[in-house]
């Protein structure tokens, strides 16, 4: 179907019901698009941006985690997973991005390849709050550029702040960067 190579293991009869059902999606269960431009472009910010101090009345977050780079790895370029955050949960954790200190990191840019400096991987958070819907761009793979961008600042990786959106399917793998940034990520403390 379309790139994508399905093959179902089933009686005929149930494989002919399940074939029937298979479509092409533009939009995951989460709010998630399957691709978003910056796959291509992990350097560009929010537009619009919207500082993330302001976002109040949070109903819900879809941190939508995309590959960086086409042909990079086997995955190419496009969406690798996705979780939802809703209500209370989505807004505190906005809070915890809002709390984080300006300036982003932790970096470690002299250990890099520049064309390395973003990483595999990048998280897009899709911020409902009231009517309007704003991005904030999670960048933690990579040894440079890492922290929470809204577009109009870049707070730095906390602990509190990073732990809901790297959670289930968002785990993270590989990355690069100091140890304190690994540690962080990876156990979401």
């Amino acid at each position: 179907v379309g790139k994508v190579r399905v093959l179902v293991q089933a009686p005929a009869a149930l494989r002919a019901q399940i074939v029937a059902t298979i479509r092409l999606i533009e939009i995951d269960s989460n709010g998630c698009a399957i691709s978003h431009p910056i796959s291509g472009d992990p350097g560009m910010t929010p537009d619009p941006a919207t500082e993330v101090g302001s976002l109040s009345s949070v109903t819900a977050v879809a941190a939508c985690k995309y590959a960086i780079g086409a042909g990079r790895d086997w995955f190419g370029a496009g969406l690798l997973s996705s979780l939802r955050l809703t209500g209370p949960a989505a807004q505190a954790a906005i809070d915890r991005i809002a709390q984080a200190p300006r300036g982003g990191g932790p970096n470690s840019p002299s250990t890099c390849a520049v064309d390395y400096s973003y990483g595999d991987d990048i998280i897009v958070l899709s911020v409902t709050s009231g009517q309007t819907t704003s991005e904030i761009y999670l960048r933690y793979s990579g040894c440079d550029h890492s922290g929470f961008d809204d577009g109009v600042a870049v707070r730095s990786l906390t602990a509190a702040a990073v732990e809901p959106l790297v959670a289930g399917p968002n785990a993270i793998g590989a990355l690069s960067g100091p140890r304190e940034k690994v540690e962080m990520v990876r156990s979401g403390r």
